[in-house]
């Protein structure tokens, strides 16, 4: 029996040992958004969210809401000091640009790890939020923030259709659809 042990605890050591060998890390994204328009400093700084909601899928909030998230990690080997979180607006240019970039802390609930983060007030638009671990990204999610009148236009453009095909009938100038 002592044999066995040591065969299983070399073999996961040595799967340790070797980067492509570790799992990578799995978790699930929850939701929840507050309104604290009307709350003032110092109460502001108290306000902490309980309650979350599990989503990836079609994750819309106000523009004037606080925007609470909790990343929960489900499985994989992890380095707990190795987090980051980037977050991107992800409108009208090739490439996503950086709105936020921070070294994340794991908080641990006796069942598992997860992270707890929010962002407030963001302007309207498009959002992709990064999770990574040793500069890797682990998992990704989008968001879009909407102006209290809804997303009926943004920059111009259809807010909610920015991603679709063009009619077929209609000349579209990729160049002016893409600057503004």
């Amino acid at each position: 029996m002592r044999k066995v042990l040591q065969l299983a605890v070399s073999l996961i050591l040595v799967c340790v040992a070797i980067p492509g060998c570790e799992p990578e890390v799995h978790g699930s994204f929850a939701w929840s958004s507050t309104d604290d328009r009307d709350v003032m400093e110092p109460e502001r700084s108290l306000l902490v969210e309980t309650e979350f909601r599990i989503q990836r899928e079609r994750l819309y909030f106000y523009d004037y809401e606080t925007i609470w998230w909790v990343y929960q990690i489900q499985s994989g080997y992890y380095d707990e000091n190795e987090f980051l979180a980037a977050l991107y607006e992800n409108n009208l240019t090739p490439d996503p640009v950086l709105v936020d970039l921070r070294r994340v802390e794991l908080l641990e609930d006796g069942c598992c790890d997860y992270i707890r983060q929010f962002y407030e007030e963001l302007p309207p638009g498009r959002y992709l939020l990064n999770i990574a671990h040793q500069s890797n990204v682990v998992d990704s999610v989008e968001f879009q923030v909407i102006p209290p009148e809804g997303p009926a236009m943004i920059h111009g453009n259809d807010f909610e259709n920015l991603d679709d095909e063009p009619d077929q009938g209609a000349e579209v100038d990729e160049l002016l659809r893409f600057s503004s």
